[in-house]
């Protein structure tokens, strides 16, 4: 913090109606090319028709569908869970996803009414069901798989969510007589599972020897209230961590400025950390993700450009040709090279993935050093940069070509952080002034206070646009969070205990939430927008 402000001074059924056919008792039926039972009238052979079940109602499970019994798709039966009843299997005949029944009588070839078999009793293995007799154990339409439910939060030892109710499984279509296969039933749907816990992380390879992660909590809870502040401290005590930034897999890295430290954080809160990079103090402070897939730091007082693979391994660069150039706030350019700024060194530079650091003539002198503060890369492919104590905004090529300065209407506004909208604008932060401002790329810039009567009295740090389009800074001297419509609308939120500070430095995280490290406490804040 107290660097911080040093610095500042100089920021988503058919529809076939149905036809049932009535037929006397004892009239000839016709069995659709197949034969008929001059004794029962029923079907030998193309047996699926309505008109061969009692009286032309079809089993339990069917539905009659232009005079075919086929399986009901809105009929969900079995139990809870468990492996259905099977494809019932037609007595005489080899039933197609069951057990094949045993035969019929002389005078009932290939019938499954159970009037069909001595004392009206099926054969052992079968059940008569709506007067027929079928075989229940075949295993029939696959068992409903639940969706799973929301995965609880957490380290080691995750809380299972609550276990939903399994799918009823249908049951299996009729088996034709004389081997045609029927139709399967339709699956059960399935109730939700729940999810446990996520387990803790232990040390990355390459560098991470952090705790684990705290016990995972069953179910997704309610959503926290707006501006919601909820603390994480990390494992080193007072890290006075720095820079942060969301990386590609989804957690959240931060500088460890006392400590030449970097912190991971998951949007679950478990933080770890890589041993000590440096034997010296090198106050890293910016971070950025590189185009190579890798973090970049800037080291303020090492004087150099850190490079940090995801597995933990830290790279310095050697030390930039400006002594005591001061690298501050550093950004990913369009051209695939890494753009900081140097703010003793009064220049802005850039870096290669490979290292190579080149160094643009300073800016001039008039009288004093121009303190480039904030660097990013506008809509425009240009790269634009802060001129603290000149109170301007620089718009540059990416070969190194000023191509326009563009002075803040408000004296003695200090632009320092900038950062690139969702509008097509780039948007500053005048802390000294208590104002953040839009600056069009073609220089037109348009200011918004954030106090009436007094300046001061919040002076913001880093700003980055949340999910909700607005844009949230951190009030270092009223120690609250912010937020600010792009049409200038501010509205406070306090932070939640006095062991609080402000952020200086914000990132949105791949959870939807603000993050930002609190350098006076020593702990990671997350926000909800």
């Amino acid at each position: 913090m107290q660097l911080i402000r040093a610095a500042m001074a100089i920021r988503r059924r058919w529809a076939a109606p149905l036809l049932l056919i009535a037929l006397a008792l004892g009239a000839a039926i016709d069995c659709g090319g197949g034969s008929s039972n001059p004794q029962t009238g029923m079907c030998t052979t193309g047996a699926d028709r309505c008109a061969c079940f009692g009286n032309a109602t079809c089993n339990v499970g069917l539905v009659c569908r232009s005079d075919r019994c086929v399986a009901d798709p809105n009929y969900d039966g079995g139990a809870a869970g468990t492996t259905g009843s099977g494809g019932q299997t037609v007595d005489g005949g080899a039933g197609s996803g069951g057990s094949s029944g045993a035969g019929g009588s002389s005078t009932c070839t290939g019938a499954e009414r159970c009037a069909c078999y001595p004392n009206g009793t099926c054969n052992a293995g079968l059940t008569c069901l709506s007067n027929r007799c079928v075989d229940t154990t075949g295993t029939g339409g696959g068992a409903g798989t639940g969706a799973g439910g929301a995965a609880g939060t957490g380290g080691s030892a995750g809380t299972s969510g609550t276990t939903g109710t399994g799918g009823t499984t249908g049951r299996g279509g009729t088996t034709g007589t004389g081997g045609t296969a029927g139709t399967g039933g339709s699956a059960g749907r399935g109730g939700a599972t729940g999810t446990g816990g996520t387990a803790g992380t232990g040390g990355t390879a390459g560098g991470f020897a952090g705790r684990g992660g705290t016990t995972g909590t069953g179910g997704t809870g309610g959503r926290p209230p707006t501006g919601t502040v909820v603390a994480f401290k990390p494992p080193t005590a007072n890290s006075s961590p720095t820079g942060i930034v969301a990386a590609p897999d989804g957690n959240l890295y931060f500088n460890e400025s006392a400590t030449n430290r970097i912190g991971r954080i998951t949007t679950a809160g478990v933080i770890t950390e890589t041993p000590a990079f440096s034997t010296s103090t090198v106050s890293a402070l910016a971070i950025t993700n590189g185009p190579d897939g890798n973090l970049w730091f800037t080291e303020y007082d090492g004087n150099r450009i850190g490079r940090f693979t995801l597995a933990g391994v830290v790279t310095e660069f050697p030390t930039l040709q400006t002594f005591r150039g001061g690298p501050f706030d550093i950004t990913a350019g369009p051209d695939g090279n890494l753009w900081f700024t140097e703010q003793l060194g009064n220049r802005v530079a850039r870096i290669t993935p490979a290292g190579v650091v080149t160094e643009l003539p300073t800016f001039p002198v008039n009288p004093y050093p121009t303190a480039p503060w904030g660097i990013t890369t506008g809509p425009d492919g240009n790269i634009w940069s802060t001129q603290t104590a000149e109170n301007k905004i620089v718009r540059m090529t990416t070969a190194g070509t000023i191509t326009g300065e563009f002075t803040v209407p408000t004296a003695n506004g200090g632009p320092s952080w900038i950062t690139r909208g969702p509008d097509g604008n780039l948007w500053f932060v005048e802390a000294q002034e208590d104002k953040i401002a839009r600056i069009t790329p073609t220089g037109t810039i348009t200011e918004f206070p954030l106090s009436v009567g007094h300046v001061n009295t919040r002076w913001p740090g880093q700003i980055v646009f949340g999910p909700d389009g607005n844009i949230w800074f951190g009030e270092m001297n009223a120690q609250k969070i912010g937020r600010m419509t792009t049409q200038g609308v501010v509205t406070d939120f306090p932070l939640l205990t006095t062991e609080q500070g402000a952020p200086n430095f914000l990132a949105v995280g791949a959870d939807g939430n603000i993050w930002g490290t609190d350098s006076s406490f020593s702990q990671i804040l997350r926000i909800t927008p």
